[in-house]
């Protein structure tokens, strides 16, 4: 490994550390307290709970009363990341969740930029970029977890530039739009927009195009179906 990938790679981890201090072991929670942070770190917790007691975290008697009701997190992916983390109770498992979502979007920046840019320059003001932009401050402020996931949203960028580049990758764009999906719906529409610019541009690709968003849309339909429930669900 050179040394200019070392370094950059060293001042990325500082960066993270300025967007994340005083750090995930300081009392109390990341994120400010009269946003949305309590329904999010309440809902983390109970996805982790309902799989560990053999249940499918889609219902719950909590909520909807007087009988419960369909209920689905709208962050599954951040509460299977969370969910090893339980032992070290709700605040410090939101706390290390957040900053490996931070280190994620990082890394997965510098990723992204080593692979358009080449250098580590490029890399590392990508990696930068994903870690303290305004939007990403944003949401660790709000507690929004569904939308602090932005490392799948970045990787789905590159895969989508892999695809375009060797259309044998399309699988790999799929599966990475996918996982945009599960982390937010949002951001799988988003990434499936920015195939469709990439790919329905000369030199036409729409072959590759049609394979990639069929499929990740199949897949998807679970996440839907399972969204649609709650959405319509008795309040």
């Amino acid at each position: 490994m050179q040394r200019s990938t070392v370094l950059a790679a060293l001042a990325l981890l500082t960066a993270c550390a300025v967007v994340l201090w005083p750090g995930p072991f300081a009392p109390g929670l990341i994120g400010h307290p009269t946003g949305d942070l309590a329904y999010h770190v309440w809902g983390t917790d109970w996805f982790g709970g309902e799989l560990l007691q053999g249940r499918l975290p889609l219902y719950t008697r909590v909520t909807h009363l007087p009988d419960g009701g369909w209920l689905y997190h709208p962050d599954p992916l951040g509460a299977l990341l969370a969910l090893p983390l339980r032992p070290l109770g709700p605040a410090l498992a939101w706390n290390l969740l957040v900053s490996l979502q931070v280190l994620a979007a990082a890394a997965g920046g510098f990723v992204l930029g080593r692979a358009l840019t080449d250098n580590d320059a490029g890399a590392l003001t990508a990696g930068v970029v994903c870690a303290a932009s305004p939007f990403g401050l944003g949401l660790i402020h709000s507690g929004l977890s569904e939308y602090q996931g932005l490392v799948w949203p970045i990787l789905a960028v590159w895969a989508v530039h892999r695809a375009a580049e060797r259309p044998d990758r399309w699988r790999l764009a799929a599966f990475a739009l996918w996982l945009c999906t599960a982390q937010a719906f949002y951001y799988g529409v988003f990434g499936a927009l920015w195939a469709l610019c990439v790919f329905a541009a000369p030199p036409w690709r729409l072959t590759t195009l049609a394979k990639i968003l069929l499929t990740w849309l199949v897949a998807s339909l679970p996440l839907i179906a399972a969204a649609t429930g709650s959405f319509s669900a008795q309040e």
